[in-house]
């Protein structure tokens, strides 16, 4: 059985009181700031969350760490030199850059030409990045003709939340400014490795904060990741 698949879909409890209570504060704040297109934009919400979905995300604002909300993938179109991001061109349809791997959004060297779509994705690093709060993850195997089979939550054992590692940058969404996030991928460890060929980066609780602040950025980034859980999901 083939295990290749994407990181395509997350989880957020919708019975989970602390999620309620913060998708409660980031639907308030987006109407607030954008009351005249609040109708057209829609809620945040909890439940399975799939690209381009609206939803709860952490940022740092003030020096505090604070709920707000974003749409889920960079959106991008094809351009001569490959992916590049979607400046809100009527005639184009752009696509969903769910993911970014590490390893092209983490430049220590600056040596190389990356693409207009890297260059998005370093500058997003640097300078805006978010943590994104999950009850987990799913994965699914797939069968020898790639089609899914068994779908699986992935979490951390013992502990209720798990937090993902991202940056995000605003791009024109339904006319308007509108701010989107990407979740940061690394090397699988050995508790995912059968499921998929590559995985998010995770975030301990207590380091959300620095994380947000840009302290030990490449430590998160190149470390191996800590072991997760897997549960059969329906």
């Amino acid at each position: 059985m083939g295990v290749v698949g994407v990181c395509s879909r997350y989880h957020l409890e919708v019975d989970d009181e602390d999620l309620q209570a913060i998708l409660n504060e980031v639907n308030r704040r987006l109407v607030e700031r954008f009351r005249e297109q609040a109708s057209e934009i829609g809620e945040a919400a909890g439940g399975e969350i799939r690209p381009t979905n609206i939803v709860p995300v952490l940022i740092s604002e003030k020096e505090r760490v604070v709920p707000v909300a974003m749409r889920w993938g960079f959106p991008y179109i094809q351009g001569a030199r490959g992916m590049e991001p979607y400046r809100g061109q009527p005639e184009l349809k752009p696509k969903p850059a769910i993911n970014a791997k590490q390893e092209n959004a983490y430049d220590p060297t600056g040596r190389d030409t990356p693409s207009l779509m890297i260059k998005c994705f370093r500058e997003s690093l640097q300078k805006r990045r978010v943590v994104v709060p999950t009850h987990g993850f799913y994965e699914w195997t797939h069968d020898d003709k790639g089609k899914a089979v068994d779908k699986f939550r992935f979490s951390e054992p013992g502990q209720h939340m798990l937090y993902l590692a991202g940056m995000y940058e605003v791009f024109i969404y339904k006319g308007i400014q509108f701010p989107h996030f990407t979740i940061l991928t690394t090397t699988p460890n050995k508790s995912i490795e059968y499921y998929h060929n590559r995985m998010p980066v995770l975030l301990h609780r207590e380091e959300c904060a620095a994380w947000l602040r840009g302290e030990n950025v490449a430590d998160i980034l190149t470390r191996v990741p800590f072991a997760l859980e897997a549960v059969p999901a329906a």
